[in-house]
């Protein structure tokens, strides 16, 4: 919705700008959120950042996939950790999902965002792993894959095919899955 409202396309250079906007810290309130994303894209309008204000405060509500829950209670023998650019709106939702997770790294908390590899470090480091101990699921080629085999981790892309991804990967990765319920077969693999 926000692309729309701001006129990109899910490039990924478009897609940056939105993200560093207002995925880098909490706000208090939706219309300071909407400032920041509006001036990512030189406009002061108060109708766009109206629109916007609106989606950051009532339109963002995250929720996982239906396969992951399931494959979660499958890994409970491992640790488990969750890196994500998120905007603070919504989370509230997600405060029962996070409570299976061993670590929750979040943009809006850290300040930083994907690929940057801190992100990274700092959970591996709170889960007490190396990054050759662990391994990556992500959707984003240059955000998840990428980023995590530069610091050492394997990785495993997923490719959903869903309509209510925002980002529609294009690149080719040889570990691909589409579906989470295919990731204890490969980390038994391993």
């Amino acid at each position: 919705l926000i692309s729309k409202i701001v006129k990109i396309n899910y490039e990924r250079n478009s897609w940056k700008k939105v993200e560093s906007a207002f995925m880098r810290k909490r706000y208090g309130d939706a219309v300071s959120a909407a400032k920041d994303i509006a001036s990512q894209f030189n406009t002061k309008n108060p109708i766009v950042i109206g629109a916007i204000a609106d989606i950051c405060a009532n339109h963002i509500k995250p929720k996982p996939f239906p396969d992951v829950i399931p494959v979660i209670e499958k890994l409970r023998d491992y640790k488990l950790g969750i890196v994500s650019n998120t905007p603070c709106f919504g989370l509230e939702s997600l405060k029962d999902f996070f409570k299976r997770f061993d670590v929750v790294s979040l943009s809006c908390e850290t300040g930083l965002l994907k690929p940057e590899p801190d992100i990274f470090l700092s959970a591996l480091d709170s889960l007490n792993s190396k990054p050759e101990e662990a391994v990556m699921v992500g959707d984003n080629y240059f955000d998840d894959i990428l980023a995590a085999r530069n610091i050492g981790m394997d990785a495993v892309m997923i490719r959903r095919p869903s309509s209510k991804i925002t980002w529609q990967e294009k690149r080719l990765y040889p570990k691909t899955i589409t579906s989470l319920k295919e990731l204890p077969a490969y980390l038994n693999r391993q």
